[in-house]
């Protein structure tokens, strides 16, 4: 495994993409939690080609920054994205900004490819982020301070 700074792999990503084959890259970060861990598992980069939502894809930001992360929608030339380990959803990314698609994931040493790559987890793990944890976090308020809620259920400002 080669170790470079990914301004020199994303020119090594492009030559190899760009004549149809395949580059297998190991992201660092946890933005892509829990599905893809730093140091475990690698990602297999492919021509962007058709995007479509759900996607994992290699962007570039106006920053410089090289990012992995899925796509949540999609809005005509705009794509709007999010990693799996974050609710925050990055707006103003453009599809000229996309340098590959994942095709595939490796797990450690198992391959999955496109939909296959853990789907089951991710949903189960989006659910969570973007259901469940908003309700227990309005809870958790509710139990830390109860009279907060007794003032607005009888409309009392303090």
């Amino acid at each position: 495994m080669i170790s470079l700074p990914m301004s020199e792999m994303v020119l090594l990503i492009n030559d190899v993409i760009s004549s149809d084959g395949e580059f297998r890259l190991y992201p660092r970060g946890t933005s892509m939690l829990p599905l893809i861990k730093q140091g475990k598992d690698s990602v297999v980069l492919v021509k962007p080609g058709l995007l479509s939502k759900n996607d994992i894809i290699l962007y570039r930001r106006e920053n410089g920054k090289y990012v992995l992360h899925r796509i949540v929608k999609i809005k005509g030339n705009d794509l709007l994205l999010c990693g799996d380990n974050q609710s925050d959803i990055e707006k103003g990314i453009t599809v000229d900004m996309v340098i590959a698609k994942v095709k595939g994931i490796y797990l450690e040493d198992t391959y999955y490819e496109g939909d296959k790559a853990n789907k089951k987890l991710y949903y189960f793990r989006l659910f969570l982020k973007r259901k469940i944890r908003p309700f227990f976090r309005k809870t958790k308020s509710v139990i830390k301070n109860p009279s907060k809620l007794w003032r607005k259920i009888k409309g009392e400002k303090r």
